[in-house]
């Protein structure tokens, strides 16, 4: 009865087409009218062209909106149906349309032992076949790109030449169809989802891709935008971003702003595209970064209280910080930085690391900030650091390495010591001097060592040595015994003992009482070691020598280096040490001054004598 199988395949067509997929029964009518389609599909395959049709359709509705789950059998069966019918040449555009909904709806919860079938290999060609016959129809181009997204995924083979069919078949598209705007969403999500090696990124490049992202940019849609940001995102992770032009960059700047407060992920991934795309080999380096920069301060100001974006905006901006000290390039740092202490303040513990790592490279570009700006930032610094510290009344344990960043932040604004000084007033400066020998102290009693908190914390008082008024609060608060000490735990880090030295000698300088008190404290004993331990070591060996040229205070204290052996040591540093000037000078001005005490027979027995010919030679 050919014309009451019409008539009901036409019923059930229209009720699959109609029926709610959140209906009552929907599973269970779905596996019904799926094994009605199925049999019929089978049993009238070379028979009436309508029942096909109408089947075939009903079979894309139920698959589209059946919620169906299907196992491998069914999926092969499904699968190999539509192969057949495309593979047929008297097959309509409305059956290949259907087709390649139903593929697509297979595909996409397809077992996993269907990739290990031929049937994804030949359902790719026959898609794309399907796109070069059918280049005309929008909605048939755009499920059959789907379908074709979702095959790939499943086929285990290199896609590139996949990747390479669908931009040629979008550029030799109409501008009608090519631009309209579901073509272009259907082939960025394809793109987004496909590339997956940095082949795939140069294939993308070279066929027009930059093209298509910059162009999508600019589309009113949002969900177009997100496609192109998303397309992006992926090829920069594959190409270190080094493909994108600048005006690329600031177009996604514009139209992620535009849309970011609603999704942070935009956000994140628009911010870790511009970054990756900052590169010292551009010529157009400072604009990148300067870019980089700004959008890193939109994007933190945006979401102040989102730990994650502002741990990738912390990121970002160390990674252009580093960046632009290696280039040499001067940046306008003042934008991000300010942003960057707000949202530490609104967080609190669980930024303060990354703030602080990112600040203290921010410093490294050796930018002047105004006054206002650093005052604020050392405040909170302060603050930041006493927090932490395991000494104040907040109660909390310390956190070596959020006092060690904070150090190394000190050590960076008092790298201008006079105009820090004068910028901050004796009062922050004081603050922060008395927090940094508390912490040198506290690690020397409770907290154990910790060397970077040692090297930074003598950047900053070697610095401020160079203050008078600060020089005598580092006395006040105990700076002799604290760096003394600091040293004898130290005894193999070369980088504290030079500065140890150097902080003695000028903290001695000029003032005989403070002298004595090094003396005293076994301050000698600290250079002596110095020069045993890291003979070869020329600045650690010029800061000793200078320091115990001023040390030589009085008889006793001479009397005492030359019974340690101080003359041999410094005869052994002029001969190690014989092409520099600093080195022979300092150690002639100590050795002249131990001359006028030293036993003769002392001098006699060492080679001193030879050592001062060399050095004048």
């Amino acid at each position: 009865f050919p014309t009451l199988t019409n008539l009901s395949c036409a019923i059930l067509c229209n009720i699959a087409a109609t029926r709610e997929p959140s209906a009552k029964g929907t599973i269970s009518w779905a596996n019904h009218f799926f094994s009605i389609a199925i049999n019929q599909l089978i049993s009238n395959a070379n028979g009436d062209s309508r029942v096909r049709k109408l089947m075939i359709c009903t079979l894309s509705h139920v698959m589209a909106f059946g919620n169906l789950t299907l196992g491998f059998s069914d999926s092969k069966k499904v699968i190999k149906l539509c192969i057949g019918i495309m593979e047929d040449e008297k097959q309509c555009a409305f059956e290949t349309e259907n087709c390649c909904c139903i593929l697509y709806c297979v595909f996409v919860n397809a077992p996993i032992a269907i990739r290990h079938t031929e049937v994804p290999s030949k359902a790719s060609d026959l898609l794309q076949k399907a796109m070069i016959q059918h280049s005309e129809r929008i909605r048939l181009m755009a499920i059959a790109l789907d379908a074709l997204t979702e095959v790939s995924l499943l086929n285990d083979c290199d896609h590139t030449n996949t990747i390479d069919f669908v931009m040629t078949v979008i550029s030799d598209l109409s501008p009608t169809i090519s631009q309209s705007e579901i073509m272009i969403e259907k082939t960025l999500a394809f793109l987004s989802k496909i590339c997956k090696s940095k082949h795939h990124a140069t294939c993308f490049e070279l066929r027009g891709g930059l093209v298509l992202v910059h162009s999508s940019l600019k589309s009113e849609s949002l969900v177009v935008q997100q496609r192109a940001i998303d397309v992006m995102y992926k090829i920069a992770t594959l190409s270190d971003g080094r493909v994108f032009a600048l005006n690329t960059l600031e177009q996604l700047g514009n139209s992620a702003q535009s849309n970011f407060k609603e999704d942070r992920s935009m956000a994140a991934k628009s911010l870790y595209i511009i970054v990756a795309s900052v590169d010292t080999r551009k010529p157009d380096f400072p604009q990148y970064a300067a870019l980089g920069l700004e959008f890193t301060q939109k994007v933190i100001k945006t979401f102040p209280t989102d730990t994650s974006i502002q741990k990738i905006g912390c990121f970002s901006a160390r990674k252009i910080a580093t960046l632009a000290q290696k280039s040499n390039t001067s940046l306008d740092i003042s934008s991000v930085m300010l942003p960057i202490l707000d949202a530490q303040s609104l967080l609190g513990v669980q930024i303060q690391k990354d703030s602080l790592d990112t600040i203290w490279a921010l410093m490294g570009m050796k930018w002047e900030l105004r006054p206002e700006e650093l005052r604020e930032l050392t405040v909170c610094t302060v603050e930041t650091v006493k927090m932490n510290s395991g000494i104040s009344s907040s109660g909390r344990s310390f956190r070596g390495d959020v006092v060690t960043s904070g150090m190394a932040v000190f050590a960076d604004i008092f790298a201008e010591p006079v105009h820090a000084v004068r910028v901050l007033g004796m009062q922050k400066v004081e603050r922060v001097i008395e927090l940094v020998l508390s912490l040198i102290y506290a690690c020397l009693d409770k907290f154990g060592n910790h060397p970077f908190i040692f090297s930074f914390g003598f950047s900053v008082l070697q610095r401020l040595c160079n203050v008078n008024d600060c020089h005598n609060l580092i006395l006040r608060f105990g700076g002799i015994v604290a760096v003394i000490d600091g040293m004898t735990a130290n005894g193999g880090n070369a980088n504290i003992q030079e500065k140890g030295c150097n902080i003695l000698r000028r903290l001695a300088a000029y003032h005989l009482e403070i002298k004595l008190t090094i003396v005293e404290s076994d301050g000698v004993d600290a250079v002596l070691n110095n020069m045993m331990t890291h003979s070869a070591n020329e600045a650690v060996i010029r800061e000793a020598c200078s320091a115990l040229s001023v040390l030589c205070v009085d008889k006793q204290t001479r009397t005492f280096i030359i019974q340690q052996g101080g003359v041999l040591l410094l005869e052994n540093a002029m001969e190690i040490h014989i092409g520099s000037n600093l080195i022979q000078e300092n150690a002639l001005d100590a050795l002249c001054l131990l001359s006028s005490d030293a036993d003769s027979e002392i001098l006699l027995t060492s080679n001193i004598i030879t050592s001062i010919k060399d050095s004048l030679d």
